[in-house]
């Protein structure tokens, strides 16, 4: 029983992590995003960043992750942030608007896709805090249902800007 509560207290702790680095690649990734077609950016550095955030979500043991599908979802983001990176690398030589918008899509893509990963990880964490059996609690400020409601609402706005983006 010992060993089942550390296990899943580790988990908790393991979906906690996730949550931070799914939420800074989105952020990432809408940073970005927002500064395409705007002058005077270093988009080298801004590429930088999207590697960076790649570098931590790899960073973690994919046999430690006990969710298959929150594994998908950080090898898809991961694979999105790499390409997204040379990307944006690029348009540090002048582009027209339909490639940077073209640009700008494909790293909001992964925005969302990132933010999917955070609505996995919250679950994730929800229910390993509702089990009872870990050692930890939900920290204070953590109201899953609250967060999840709101995680429902960015993916619901993101998806139907995508397809005001994409209707004829």
């Amino acid at each position: 029983m010992r060993k089942e509560k550390d296990d899943l207290t580790t988990q908790l702790r393991r979906a906690r992590s996730l949550r931070v680095l799914f939420y800074s690649a989105a952020r990432a990734c809408e940073d970005v995003a927002g500064r395409i077609g705007k002058p005077h950016q270093t988009w080298n550095f801004r590429a930088e960043e999207l590697h960076e955030v790649r570098a931590r979500l790899l960073a973690i043991d994919p046999l430690l992750v006990s969710e298959g599908r929150l594994l998908l979802i950080i090898e898809e983001c991961a694979m999105r942030l790499k390409s997204c990176a040379l990307i944006v690398a690029e348009l540090e030589t002048q582009r027209k608007k339909e490639t940077e918008d073209g640009i700008k899509d494909a790293v909001m893509a992964t925005a969302r896709e990132c933010w999917l990963g955070l609505y996995e990880a919250t679950g994730l964490e929800a229910k390993l805090c509702k089990s009872g059996i870990a050692d930890e609690q939900p920290y204070s400020f953590d109201d899953f249902d609250a967060s999840r409601k709101r995680l429902d609402e960015i993916r619901a706005e993101l998806i139907e800007e995508s397809q005001k983006q994409h209707s004829p």
